[in-house]
């Protein structure tokens, strides 16, 4: 289904870059690292933050990539962005210590969460941005200037939290559950940017691109504390609807393929 979208979206570009005869289509990739710096931010504070897969100050990776120039001027793109940050290695470690001074007084605390578990891998690092955009081409005599309007989808995981609770010197034991409205975040993005390159060779070139994304978040958690004693059962939601604006720069090489 997505392949048959950007066909579509491929389509009238394609018919509108062949007025010009003249001119041969080009397909080129790029490789890019850089650095996600937060305008606004994920608040942090509520023990449901740690189990969040998402981090505002961040690096990310870009290996995916593939622009075609339909036209002198004229392109689209598809990239895809790793994303990580050293702060989400700690994710479980930082919910614990939030939860259990609230009640390591009264009570042994054995805390377990959904980020223990690592998702870390080299392509899609810990979580992930897919950009599709229209690019429009500026060359000078020594360099060029792309400006870019992309749209897509930044995705990362919300985890559940558990902490179970039993009464010094009595029998007596409480439950507390994190538990996200869902697992999986999927924000729809808009992110303008720009890159200018430099040639090495005919086919390579070093580039950099400065780009503004937004997105909003809108999901919840929802705390519920278990009495297994008296059998109350209490609940309270935590909301992270937020508006998310980052500023992302990065560099890399341009290969152009043919």
């Amino acid at each position: 289904m997505r392949a048959f979208l950007f066909i579509l979206l491929l389509a009238p570009f394609q018919s509108f870059g062949q007025l010009d005869s003249s001119y041969r289509d080009v397909w080129q990739t790029r490789i890019q690292a850089g650095i996600n710096i937060p305008i606004t931010s994920l608040p942090g504070s509520d023990p449901s933050a740690s189990l969040i897969e998402y981090s505002n100050n961040s690096q990310y990776l870009q290996l995916l990539s593939a622009t075609y120039f339909f036209n002198r001027k004229w392109g689209v793109e598809f990239n895809y962005q790793g994303i990580s940050s050293p702060s989400l290695r700690s994710r479980h470690q930082d919910f614990s210590q939030k939860v259990t001074p609230e009640f390591s007084e009264d009570y042994f605390v054995d805390v377990s969460s959904g980020a223990q578990s690592d998702r870390f891998n080299f392509f899609s690092r810990n979580f992930e941005r897919g950009l599709l955009g229209v690019v429009y081409k500026i060359e000078k005599n020594n360099f060029f200037i792309q400006p870019k309007l992309a749209m897509g989808v930044t995705s990362f995981y919300t985890d559940w939290g558990d902490v179970e609770l039993k009464q010094r010197n009595t029998n007596r034991r409480k439950e507390v559950q994190f538990t996200p409205t869902k697992s999986v975040q999927d924000c729809f993005t808009i992110a303008p940017s720009v890159i200018i390159g430099y040639p090495i060779t005919r086919r390579l070139y070093l580039h950099s691109e400065v780009m503004l994304s937004y997105f909003q978040t809108s999901f919840s958690y929802i705390k519920t504390t278990e009495d297994f004693f008296t059998e109350d059962i209490t609940s309270e939601t935590i909301n992270y609807y937020n508006d998310i604006l980052t500023l992302s720069i990065g560099a890399g090489l341009i290969f152009v393929i043919r």
